[in-house]
């Protein structure tokens, strides 16, 4: 009897992500089932994809990220996906997290089918990588059962995935021994984008939504100060409820600025990315990010980049040198090192960002890991 497969990913990371994993499988002689919402996170709108073997997952809509109207939305998909799964009948489950409701619903599925095996794979940790602590205490309950959601149901998984080191200290205590192991996020390597800084103006590029967990500060800051030098040019790849406001405080401060709106084609971000000599990541500080995804987009577009994320990201900034990192008060530091780069020095450095793009996170044995899974 052929086997059968569902993979689940709430926020639509096939191409991601999920992609290499089902067609693994496929070869593997499964039948698979791709689950996915129809709504879009990044551009709050109902998305058309379509993939051979996807079945599309009606949702709530919302517009704010911290909201319950999101929660609400998460709860009604993990809902219809559970099930989904309790007519398909999977051997095998892999399942993308966020969002944590999923981690429960499947996790009691999971209490009564423990012939299947089920993969959680943790890509991003929910509340840690909001900043609550900024909010009252009013939230800190609510807050503190959203985590509970993962944490009391993520040990009935065979095996946990997760995207960093970082990522793997912090799940370790919750999941009582089993397995977890690191595979790292890979965004499809494809066509590069030319490299041509320019030395007569400082051109940066921000890639994602301007929210609660952005530090508009300290980003007027650094560009501010490298205003009254030079021409200096922020290209926004996104969207968010705080863009008008960051773009007024920027402006004002005589940096000129230019918003693309939401881009998902690769080549038109390529484009983008080619206007550019440095990247900008500049979470606030009490997020606690296990791998920063738009670190590793500029560093596959071999984009070099400042940096205010902590986890591994900070490490691999400071081992292979594909930026520099923000460290609380050496913003002086930051913009004379700025100053100090010619063409060549950006050559450089756009360098090691490939060749550490592609030692750190194109070297990965799907195959070898699923192996030992299915045996």
């Amino acid at each position: 009897m052929l086997k059968r497969a569902v993979f689940i990913s709430c926020f639509d990371s096939y191409d991601n992500r999920v992609k290499a994993f089902v067609e693994l499988f496929e070869q593997k002689g499964y039948e698979t089932r791709y689950l996915y919402a129809d709504f879009h996170h990044m551009s709050k709108c109902y998305n058309n994809n379509t993939y051979e073997n996807g079945e599309r997952i009606n949702v709530v809509p919302y517009n704010k990220n911290l909201s319950v109207k999101r929660l609400y939305s998460h709860y009604i998909f993990s809902k219809k996906v559970i099930k989904y799964i309790k007519i398909y009948h999977p051997d095998f489950i892999y399942c993308m997290v966020p969002p944590n409701s999923l981690v429960k619903e499947i996790g009691i599925y999971k209490q009564t089918h423990t012939e299947i095996k089920l993969v959680f794979d943790i890509y991003d940790m929910w509340p840690e990588s909001f900043p609550y602590s900024r909010y009252s205490k009013l939230l800190q309950l609510p807050f503190a059962y959203w985590g509970e959601l993962r944490r009391n149901y993520i040990r009935q998984a065979d095996v946990i995935f997760c995207v960093s080191e970082e990522g793997k200290k912090l799940l370790v205590p919750e999941v009582y021994g089993k397995p977890v192991k690191v595979i790292r996020p890979a965004i499809p390597e494809g066509e590069m984008p030319e490299y041509n800084p320019r030395e007569d103006v400082f051109s940066f590029v921000y890639l994602g939504m301007i929210n609660h967990i952005v530090d508009m500060d300290l980003g007027e800051e650094i560009l501010g100060a490298l205003a009254k030098k030079k021409r200096t040019l922020l290209h926004i790849i996104g969207e968010g409820q705080y863009l008008n406001e960051f773009v007024a405080r920027l402006e004002k401060d005589g940096v000129e600025v230019i918003c693309h709106g939401c881009v998902f084609e690769q080549k038109e971000k390529n484009m983008i990315f080619s206007l550019c000599n440095m990247g900008l990541n500049i979470p606030r500080k009490e997020i606690d990010s296990t791998m920063s995804l738009k670190a590793i987009e500029y560093m596959r577009a071999g984009l070099p980049f400042v940096n205010n994320a902590s986890g591994e990201i900070r490490k691999i900034v400071e081992e292979d040198e594909v930026g520099i990192n923000i460290a609380g008060d050496n913003i002086e530091e930051i913009i004379s090192w700025i100053l100090k780069l010619g063409k060549q020095d950006y050559m450089k450095i756009h360098d090691k960002c490939v060749n550490s793009y592609k030692s750190r996170f194109l070297t990965q044995n799907y195959a070898e890991i699923f192996d030992v899974l299915l045996r």
